[in-house]
């Protein structure tokens, strides 16, 4: 849509009312403008040509690119079949190769674990024996122990009976000359 013309008469008049402008000033300002106005903007009958040929030239374009994907899609789907089949048959070489390789890899691991196995076998006789030796002494020692225990117990509580006996003697020398004298 062209805009309405521009009215150089009022808008130098609205210049000098509300702007301050004098009269060439206000000329100079308007007319600076309009030139510009009509050498920047298109009439009706520029923008309907224009229109005309930017559909003329995307529609040579459009059928242009149209055909250009038909091909490039031709070609893209060869191409990814071409690829599909490579990588299938280089899944397939793969696939064997992990097979073999894993087949291998199974034989070293069992073998691996009867050999540990043996090892911990034997590694467990000889604890078994080291822990038997080591309980014998073990059990050595507590009875030592529990013989050198009761020998103790034995000697404090003969002394400790012979302590209360002591005792009740001299609490019975206490008792009986507390008598004697009256206080019991």
């Amino acid at each position: 849509m062209i805009p309405p013309p521009f009215d150089t008469l009022r808008a130098a008049a609205r210049l000098r009312e509300e702007g301050g402008f004098d009269e060439v000033q206000a000329n100079a300002v308007v007319t600076t403008f309009a030139d510009c106005m009509s050498q920047t903007l298109a009439s009706k009958a520029d923008i309907q040509r224009s229109e005309q040929a930017v559909r003329r030239d995307a529609d040579t374009k459009e059928a242009a690119i149209r055909a250009d994907m038909k091909e490039m899609e031709a070609a893209i789907r060869a191409d990814m079949e071409k690829m599909e089949a490579a990588i299938r048959a280089d899944m397939e070489k793969m696939e064997a190769a992990i097979r073999a390789d894993m087949e291998k890899m199974e034989a070293a691991i069992r073998a691996d674990m009867k050999e540990m196995e043996a090892a911990i076998r034997a590694d467990m006789r000889e604890m078994e024996v080291s822990l038997r030796r080591e309980i014998e002494k073990t059990n050595a020692r507590m009875d030592l122990i529990a013989e050198q225990l009761a020998n103790q117990i034995a000697s404090t509580a003969r002394k400790t009976l012979l302590q209360l006996g002591t005792l009740m003697v001299t609490l019975a020398s206490i008792l009986a000359a507390l008598q004697r004298m009256g206080i019991i």
